[in-house]
């Protein structure tokens, strides 16, 4: 009877691990000099621009970048190894428009239209 209720528990487990796994849009990992897609498709201008970023800024660690939606917003996580002023330069860089999500509003408002 334990037994059936570890694998029961296991289960749920797995499928609680997989549903978080799925999430995600995008996941990049940057290794030395290295940068892989994981998941999903980012642009090659942004790819080219976290190889330059591990070029300038070697880490010791795996640096992890998602993206995950959030509202209908596509947000940047990172994994803890990486500084604050290039995770701010990672998110000024990342083209948020190729995801539908552009960060400014170009609309006009309603009273300029002739």
């Amino acid at each position: 009877m334990v037994f059936v209720c570890l694998i029961c528990i296991s289960v749920v487990l797995l499928v609680a691990y997989w549903q978080s796994l799925g999430r995600y849009t995008f996941v990049l990992m940057i290794e030395k000099e290295r940068v892989r897609m994981l998941k999903g498709n980012v642009p090659d201008s942004f790819i080219t621009f976290c190889q330059t970023i591990s070029l300038i800024t070697p880490a010791q660690h795996r640096v992890i970048i998602r993206g995950d939606r959030h509202l209908g917003q596509l947000r940047l996580t990172f994994s803890r190894h990486i500084d604050e002023t290039t995770r701010q330069q990672l998110r000024n860089q990342f083209p948020y428009s190729a995801y539908g999500n552009a960060q400014l509003d170009w609309k006009l408002p309603n009273n300029h239209i002739e």
